[in-house]
């Protein structure tokens, strides 16, 4: 946030940094932390980054494919 203070940067900034890989390291991680489950992390992320904080699955992945244009 410090280097993006503009919310239009700091969502770019968010896309180009949240390729596939890291994508899927997080949501490794999210699923062997129990503190939480991985659709709150994700929902939680999806809000930060200015999207609908959905909740369910189907919906977040639904929402990240229209996001990157997958057809």
């Amino acid at each position: 946030q410090r280097n993006h203070t503009r919310d239009s940067q700091r969502l770019r900034a968010f896309h180009h940094w949240f390729d596939a890989l890291r994508t899927r390291q997080l949501l490794m991680r999210a699923e062997n932390d129990h503190s939480c489950s991985t659709e709150t992390t994700v929902a939680e992320l999806l809000r930060w980054g200015g999207a609908p904080a959905l909740v369910e699955k189907n919906k977040q992945l639904g929402l990240l494919e229209n996001l990157q244009g997958v057809v």
